[in-house]
């Protein structure tokens, strides 16, 4: 399988992987998701470094992030469809659950109910394009987009604060609508994200666009070079010979960007700065 404007070709085990590995998640949390081996997965991830050309979890996820594979704007395989074949609803049993199953199947959207992944292996064999929608997603859930290669829109089934909407955007989710918008505008937020939009609903907006206002994501500019050297690939050994500084000094300026980014490992704060528009892809790792 080849990403559209990627000279670097992936199985669709390589992309799951490489997808879980941008979460920040060890290779043993991976076996436990994907129900392999750590064998399996080690053994996944060395052709992913092969094909990449790199040596670390860390460098990966920056190549990765400078050809695309991050990008949640990028359109579906088949852009020029305006909705997927099947989309994927992924959630507990509830009102909102309902409400969001009786919209798709108003608008004549085939779709499949999942309340956790287990039963979700048949869908990595389907042809065509896939969307997942998570309701109130736990950390947990977000596996399921990442292990089929899906976009995802998630429901809030309460009015959202910038933490919400933040952590539904850091894991890669193209669209955000409250509840009481799904049955107007959950049709319409599906096709443009089959399209490449990335789209949320007025309220999702105004709490995202609120709580930034108020709480931005300011680095010091020691912050900055540090998460441009993470960036490039750059171990801490060679980061403090970058900037001339010691290798103790690299890890206390890493722990306090770990902190106000909200991330727990290099490849994680890769991600998160991705999102925010703090790593330019440019500028990312390169071969």
């Amino acid at each position: 399988m080849e990403r559209p404007g990627n000279e670097v070709a992936m199985t669709s085990s390589e992309l799951t992987v490489l997808n879980l590995l941008g979460s920040g998640l060890s290779t043993a949390r991976i076996a436990a998701s994907l129900g392999v081996t750590t064998c399996a997965v080690e053994a996944c991830k060395r052709g992913i470094y092969r094909k990449l050309g790199v040596v670390s979890q860390a460098h990966a996820v920056a190549r990765a992030i400078s050809l695309g594979f991050f990008d949640h704007h990028r359109p579906l395989p088949d852009s020029g469809r305006t909705r997927p074949e099947v989309v994927v609803v992924h959630a507990r049993p509830g009102a909102c659950r309902d409400r969001v199953a009786e919209t798709i199947l108003a608008c004549g959207q085939s779709f499949a109910v999942l309340r956790d992944s287990t039963g979700a292996h048949w869908l990595q064999w389907r042809r065509g394009t896939l969307a997942a929608v998570l309701i109130d997603p736990d950390p947990g859930d977000w596996q399921l987009p990442a292990r089929l290669g899906a976009p995802t829109l998630v429901v809030c089934s309460v009015p959202p604060d910038l933490a919400a909407v933040g952590e539904a955007v850091r894991h890669g989710a193209r669209a955000l609508v409250w509840r009481e918008d799904v049955p107007e505008d959950l049709c319409g937020m599906l096709s443009l994200m089959c399209r490449g939009y990335f789209t949320m609903t007025a309220l999702c907006l105004d709490a995202f666009t609120a709580g930034i206002a108020t709480h931005p994501p300011e680095l010091t500019a020691r912050e900055r070079d540090v998460l441009d050297s993470i960036a490039l690939g750059h171990t801490i050994g060679q980061t403090a010979r970058r900037l001339g500084i010691t290798a103790k000094t690299v890890e206390s300026v890493q722990a306090r960007l770990f902190l106000r980014l909200g991330a727990r490992t290099r490849s994680e704060a890769l991600i998160i700065s991705h999102r925010l528009g703090l790593v330019d892809r440019s500028r990312a790792a390169g071969p």
